[in-house]
């Protein structure tokens, strides 16, 4: 991990009353995760400008960084601006260039916020630093000119709807970020049985590598293929190696389960509401869709794949397994049928062959 640490301010009675789950933190997370910056804190605060300002002043002395996600707008509940303001004992102001930029929205505004209550979007701390994130071509945001991004000493403004926070972040990430990517290396190992079976082993590699790898244990409830699942981590890939190798050769016999069993569902899940492809995600999440919907209105020993070796059945292959192991939680029984050519190639026969021996 870098020395860099973020704290992480969730903002939205919609969250706390239960009316909306909160996906930014986790993106937010994993984002830092991937540039080895580390999470200190996440809070989930009430549109109150009271709690916003406790929260960040707990948090602005203990962290490079605090992100905040939420109540920014114009109505009676954003009160992000104006929660920052007081952390800070500052005031707001109608600042000029967030007005400018929202005259193309709200039409030519001018006047008070009391006339004009759209113009309370424009109304921040008192030194913000202001930048106008680009927000590309796709929709919905392909008509925007840009979104404006507000800088408060270490503390940055993001809003709260998903789509947007991802567009936003990933400009935040380039301008405040990208010179702190610290590779940071993990494997994760799969048991089929209890930690506490484990306990002793891991215990040992803990003690031996405490000062270059973090180690995680977490118990698995929902999985039939594996009841265990540790995780190690380090700025030293060597590290990693020597403690998997380590922590291997003290387990019991025959406790860890292959990775592709123990994941492939999740990760294809996973891939379709985390890859950056927005293209590739539409193309997975509707080849999901369909599938799911065969396994609902057919019995799987009904449905059938056509296998001809080729990539785009492969894939496919991989997608109708991830869906049958999310659905059923057992390992797949796919049944295929393959069209034979009267002069196949060897290579792909062989493939063929391979493919469902595995």
């Amino acid at each position: 991990m870098t020395d860099l640490s973020v704290g992480i301010i969730i903002i939205g009675d919609e969250i706390l009353n239960g009316q909306v789950s909160d996906t930014n933190s986790g993106f937010l997370c994993k984002e830092f995760y991937s540039l080895g910056i580390k999470i200190g804190r996440i809070s989930v605060v009430q549109d109150s400008v009271t709690d916003i300002a406790n929260e960040i002043r707990a948090m602005k002395g203990n962290y490079s960084y605090i992100i905040t996600t939420g109540g920014v707008g114009p109505t009676h509940d954003d009160v992000t601006y104006e929660g920052v303001a007081k952390a800070f004992n500052t005031d707001l102001v109608l600042n000029s260039q967030m007005v400018d930029y929202y005259k193309s929205y709200c039409g030519n505004v001018t006047g008070n916020i009391d006339k004009n209550p759209q113009l309370r979007i424009a109304n921040i701390p008192v030194g913000s630093e202001i930048v106008i994130i680009p927000t590309g071509s796709e929709e919905p945001f392909k008509s925007w000119n840009g979104y404006p991004i507000v800088k408060v000493a270490n503390v940055i403004i993001l809003p709260g709807i998903p789509e947007l926070m991802k567009l936003c972040f990933k400009e935040v990430k380039k301008l405040y970020f990208n010179d702190c990517l610290s590779e940071l290396h993990n494997r994760k190992l799969f048991f089929n049985c209890n930690e506490i079976l484990i306990l002793s082993a891991l215990n040992k590699a803990v003690d031996v590598f405490k000062e270059s790898v973090v180690f995680g244990s977490y118990p698995v409830l929902s999985s039939k293929f594996y009841q265990t699942r540790v995780t190690l981590e380090s700025k030293d890939e060597m590290e990693v190696r020597k403690a998997e190798q380590f922590l291997r050769s003290s387990l019991p016999e025959n406790c860890i389960v292959d990775p592709v069993l123990a994941t492939a569902g999740l990760d294809v899940y996973d891939l379709a509401s985390n890859t950056n492809d927005s293209q590739f995600a539409t193309v997975l999440k509707s080849s999901i869709k369909v599938i799911e919907e065969a396994f609902t209105s057919h019995k799987p020993d009904s449905l059938f794949i056509n296998f001809n070796g080729g990539k785009d059945c492969t894939a496919l292959l991989h997608v109708v397994a991830a869906v049958w192991m999310k659905k059923f939680n057992t390992l797949p029984k796919i049944r295929a049928v393959h069209f034979k050519s009267n002069d196949p190639f060897p290579e792909l026969q062989e493939f063929i062959v391979t493919t469902i021996k595995r």
